[in-house]
């Protein structure tokens, strides 16, 4: 059984190497198969690849794909040990062995040892946890981690509930609350731990990882939910800790709510907002700061036609100080697109899209202020060949105004990326291949150019997963200002609706 995970994670962070108060938005993608080879062993394997992310974790093409492979053993009815192998390609590993068993007809319990390497750097976890479904769509889970190592001891425990309803005929409400505590005794070290796997395909199970890395300041990462549920359908979705662990040495807490509400009952209105509120309690010890984050997304597709389709995604978030009683971080973004799927000439597809994206961060140390307005519009139309070639032509401008007083002072930029790309479907149109020549322009300061070749497999009609190489040093993710760290190899995911 194959699964797929797409995730796009947003953080902030008031440390950064290279630029005070800075902002990630990382895009994940992974890739997981199941197989039971008996009734008592089944294994499973997947990949991850991060596409975007903190250039401090991830300033090369080998921090970016990471592999797991493991195998779950039924011991008895009751109780299964899993073993698994993480690795990343910076050789980075993380193996670990772990037992699930069920303690009622609702509720199970889950206690493993995970050793991880990085580098010259050693660390032992231990995990204890536990989760319960109260009744239909509201569960709570619980989870206590103690990480050794040589100079330090770090703990984590991690309380929650969620749940799901069904107000009405195609509208949902999803509510979730969630309170984590990290202790950290001595100097700030890397500290990974990767997902617990799947223990059995009959039971229910959450498992959360967080990631992150080595720095002289407080500590960030990422992390995500997985879950297992009972029909073996492995599926990912959001508990509340999905944005970044950001927490400092000494002792901190952290209250997540959420909650959504969707709208699915119309076969050409579609709609969703999600709301979050984050209040982080860090040590003030240890430097830590109290903050508090608001976000809101909001996204719609109305179908006018069945030739045209009209969409909106806006994208909300402000990060206060509660030390300095002032907003240290803004972002806004608001995105309009146009499909075009003519009916009678199915042969050419086009897809349009605009975007206000303006940022503001401030450093209340240094008194640095990094201000920029964004104006992105995109035009790519896509025409279908005989013999099963396909024609894609995509040009992207992008104005940028920017205010950094740190570095820059007050510009403005105009960027232009232009992409000619060729695919080829074969084996019943299952597998493509596809190059592609792309012109990246600053006008009026540099020019870059390049080919990028890919090979596909083709998940029916509307899906598309590619692994290929970027012989160029930029992406076609123009919201980025000067983001030139992408040569190597790559995945990418395509999709189509």
């Amino acid at each position: 059984k194959i699964e797929l995970l797409s995730e796009n994670l947003y953080s902030y962070s008031d440390f950064n190497t290279k630029q005070i108060n800075k902002s990630y938005s990382t895009d994940i993608f992974g890739l997981g198969s199941s197989y039971q080879m008996s009734q008592r062993i089944s294994i499973f394997g997947s990949v991850h690849s991060v596409f975007f992310g903190d250039e401090n974790e991830f300033n090369d093409i080998s921090d970016r794909i990471y592999l797991t492979l493991g195998s779950t053993y039924k011991v008895k009815p009751k109780l299964y040990l899993t073993l698994s192998d993480t690795f990343r390609f910076n050789l980075d590993n993380y193996t670990q062995i772990s037992a699930r068993t069920p303690i009622s007809e609702t509720g199970s319990i889950y206690f493993g040892e995970r050793v991880a390497s990085f580098g010259n750097q050693f660390v032992a976890t231990s995990i204890l946890g536990a989760e319960e479904q109260l009744s239909n769509g509201i569960s709570s889970y619980g989870e206590y981690q103690i990480d050794t190592l040589s100079s330090q001891l770090n703990s984590r425990a991690v309380l929650g509930s969620k749940g799901r309803f069904a107000v009405a005929d195609g509208l949902n409400v999803l509510l979730s609350y969630e309170h984590t505590e990290v202790v950290s005794n001595g100097e700030l070290s890397y500290s990974y731990t990767e997902p617990s796997q799947i223990l059995d395909p009959n039971i229910q199970i959450i498992n959360n990882y967080s990631q992150a890395s080595q720095r002289k300041g407080p500590l960030y990462g990422y992390s995500y939910t997985q879950k297992l549920s009972v029909n073996n359908d492995l599926i990912y979705d959001y508990m509340g800790l999905n944005y970044p662990l950001g927490f400092s040495l000494g002792d901190n807490r952290r209250d997540v709510f959420s909650g959504s509400l969707e709208y699915l009952k119309l076969k050409n209105l579609k709609g969703s907002v999600f709301g979050e509120f984050r209040f982080d309690n860090n040590d003030e010890n240890f430097g830590g700061e109290d903050r508090i984050q608001y976000l809101l997304r909001l996204s719609l597709s109305w179908g006018i036609t069945k030739d045209i389709n009209l969409s909106f995604a806006g994208h909300y978030l402000t990060v206060s100080n509660l030390e300095y009683k002032s907003d240290e971080y803004r972002f806004t973004e608001n995105s309009f697109g146009l499909a075009l799927r003519p009916k009678d000439f199915d042969w050419v597809s086009l897809f349009m899209k605009f975007s206000n994206v303006y940022e503001n961060r401030y450093d209340f140390v240094t008194k640095n202020r990094f201000e920029s307005y964004s104006h992105i519009f995109s035009i790519a139309p896509v025409f279908e060949l005989p013999y099963g070639f396909e024609l894609v032509e995509k040009l992207v401008l992008k104005r940028s105004y920017i205010d950094d007083l740190s570095v820059l002072g007050s510009d403005s930029l105009d960027t232009l990326l232009l992409i000619n790309r060729i695919n080829y479907n074969f084996y019943k149109r299952m597998f493509s291949s596809g190059i592609e020549y792309r012109i990246l322009s600053v006008l009026g300061n540099e020019n870059k150019s390049g080919f990028l070749i890919d090979l596909g497999y083709n998940f029916k009609r509307y899906f598309r997963l590619a692994i290929g190489y970027n012989f160029t040093d930029f992406s076609d993710n123009l919201y980025r200002i000067r983001d030139y760290n992408h040569h190597g190899f790559f995945m990418r995911v395509t999709a189509k609706y």
